[in-house]
Order: C-alpha cells, then structure tokens, then sequence
C-alpha cells in the first residue's frame, strides 16, 4: 500500500512543475520554430535536474528521490510523477516526454537489489522489433503470442551476450546506457541489463523525421552479441514478469498524463483566444458554437484526468494494475486528441498556424497514441483479459 501524501504536499509538488514549466519551458517555445527553440533544451534539462524534477539514478542528485518517477514513486505510488508530467505537458509535451522518458530508464535502478553504477542520462528500452509483445508473451517470453521475445541474452564466459533489436527507445537527449528488457537463452524468463551506450556491437540509430514530440530523443537499437559484465544484470525482489508489468503499466501512465495535459494546455489556450477575439460584435467566446467546443473539451479532459487517477489507484497484482493502464491509455488518447481538435477549431485557420502552438500540440498528442504500445496491441492485450475473465 502506498503512503499517501497530504493536500499540501501534492499543491507544493503542483505548484513546483507549474512554476517550472512556466519560467523555464514556455521560453523556449517563444522562438519561430515549429517546436521552439530546440538547442535550449539541455539547459531545460539541467535546470530540471536542479530543482529536483528529473529523475537521476546518481545517489546525489536531487531528482533521485523526488524527480518523475524517482524513488518517491517506490512509496507514494504514481500519482505524483503523473501530475507533475501533466503539469509539464500543458506548456510542452515534447519536454515532459523528456522528463517521462528519464524516469523510465531510472525507476527499474532504483528498484533493483544489485544496482549497478549508472549515468545520468539512462533510457529505457522495451519494444521489440514487432511492437509490444502480447498478453501471453509478456507473461513466457517464449511464446509466439503473437511473437517471441526476440532479444535474447545469452551465457558467455563469465558474463552475457546480448543480441536483437529495440525500436522506439525515447529519451532526454544522448543516452548515456539504455536499460534493455530481454528474454534469457537459459530458462526462457526476462532478464534487464544495464547497457553502456558504447558497448561494442551496439548500434543506435536515430528514429529519424517524425510529427511530434521532437524535444525527445527517438532511437532503435540493434544489439549485435554485445558482451556484457554479469554486474549489469538487475535483480530485483519480485518475479521478473511482475517487474516488466510494472514497467509497462508506469510508462502507459506517464503517456496518458502527458496527453491529459496537452488537452489542458490547448484548453486554456483556447480559452484565452476565444476571451479576446470579437466576430459579429461580440467576443466569440459569446458564441454557442464556441461555448460548445470549450464545454466539450473540458468535459475530455476531466475524463482524462479521472482516468489517470483510476489507472493511479488500482491495487490488486500486477495484471490487475496493468490492465487499469491498459483500459486508461486507450480511452485517453481519443479523448485528449478530440480535446485538442475541438480547440484548435476555435481558431478557425489560425489553429494551423505555428503562431499559435496549436498545430504542435495536435502533433504531440497524435504521436502519443502509438507511443508505448500502439491501440490495436493494447486492445489485443485487453482482449485476452476479458477473455480469460
């Protein structure tokens, strides 16, 4: 059972991100650019080292502890990360998939029994070449469900060689190691490794051109029996299968907050445009038409938001709270993109203009429905649930 914090302390770890996205985000994308000024971001980033907002699975370092899926989630649970991404998210998607995607290659360290030595930017590596591996594949690697794991770790001397691919591994920029999900050669169970970025027989590409979510780095990997000290492999105090649950239930969690918060930020966006534009003498927002798609999307949003809370709270083991996550994505993702259409309408052509960061967000969001398991591989998963009741 997670400790619960008060009301205070969720309003201070509020009020932080808030502040932070505010000061720190919005600058960036004052610049001309379609995604703002990009070369800002690794001063974004060290900033948010300093004030503790990012994850770092350095014993020093402030965001260890308090950072976007640092060790606090290990005792109050997700709910926290989950609102400070949604907070970082109603400025700038890209940069809270940043911040998302930093927690996600530390969380797995900071649970481990045997945590190796790491650096500071870590990134975590799940979907095969094929996608996410279904229900059944999840739980025996083995199984070609519809596919087997095809990263496979195999015994070498006195450590392991590691072979397969990797494809869309996000990160906050250049990727120090990647923590990489495999399927031993042994007994067929999963196994995580530590993987230096320069390991020989690695091979990073870059995912190349894409519509959204650009502050993140987008990489696929090809392991080429890459050799790997036996002090790289994490241990950890539940079954392997229960961790990779996990891993996979935060990561479709810290998704849905960050589409919750692009939907907010193209609301209050809206919003203000709507607040400050006459047509027809009156200010549009004046308008049924317009009271329509604001009362719509705010209604989304609110959905969203309880979605994430529910998938937050569940309890039960590891399926069970994996399933909640499963359930929220997909009916998230819809809903904050329909939020965010429904916005940018209120700028009639506008909305398609850079000017206004409304095209960005529809980007953002649109990426985000495929990201972490694209909707007909979650919906094939939660299929197989209901099936086995």
């Amino acid at each position: 059972m997670s400790e619960q914090l008060s009301r205070e302390e969720l309003a201070a770890f509020r009020e932080m991100a808030a502040s932070f996205a505010k000061k720190t985000i919005a600058p960036m994308l004052a610049h001309e650019s379609p995604d703002g000024n990009l070369e800002m971001l690794p001063a974004i980033l060290h900033q948010g080292q300093e004030a503790g907002l990012l994850a770092s699975p350095r014993p020093e370092a402030a965001g260890r502890e308090t950072g976007i899926w640092g060790s606090q989630t290990l005792t109050h649970g997700p709910a926290v990360s989950a609102m400070l991404l949604e907070e970082l998210a109603v400025v700038c998607g890209g940069v809270a998939m940043c911040f998302h995607a930093q927690g996600m290659g530390t969380l797995p360290l900071l649970r481990a029994e045997n945590p190796p030595s790491a650096p500071e930017n870590v990134a975590a590596a799940f979907s095969e070449a094929f996608g996410i591996p279904g229900l059944f594949t999840l739980r025996e690697p083995l199984q070609a469900a519809p596919a087997a794991v095809e990263t496979v770790a195999r015994e070498a001397g006195d450590g392991f060689e590691l072979s397969g691919e990797k494809t869309f591994v996000y990160s906050a920029g250049r990727p120090e190691a990647y923590l990489v999900f495999a399927r031993s050669a042994a007994n067929g169970d999963w196994t995580c490794f530590l993987v230096p970025a320069d390991a020989k027989g690695l091979q990073a590409r870059n995912a190349g051109a894409r519509a959204g979510l650009r502050a993140a780095g987008l990489e696929h990997l090809r392991f080429d029996r890459v050799k790997l000290d036996r002090s790289l492999l994490l241990r950890f105090q539940v079954p392997n299968r229960e961790a990779v649950l996990e891993q996979l239930r935060l990561n479709l969690i810290g998704l849905s907050a960050i589409a919750a918060g692009i939907a907010r930020g193209a609301l209050a966006s809206a919003r203000q445009y709507a607040g400050e534009r006459y047509q027809g003498g009156d200010l549009i927002i004046a308008h049924p038409a317009m009271q329509t798609l604001l009362a719509e999307s705010d209604a989304r949003i609110a959905a969203c938001q309880a979605g994430v809370s529910r998938a937050c709270q569940a309890e039960g083991h590891a399926e069970v709270r994996f399933r909640e996550a499963v359930r929220a994505k997909l009916i998230i993702m819809p809903a904050a993109a329909g939020a965010v259409t429904d916005c940018l309408q209120i700028f009639g052509g506008y909305g398609y203009m850079e000017d206004y960061r409304m095209e960005k967000r529809l980007r953002d969001v649109s990426v985000l429905k495929s990201a972490g398991g694209a909707p007909r591989e979650l919906r094939a998963i939660l299929a197989q649930m209901i099936q086995e009741g």
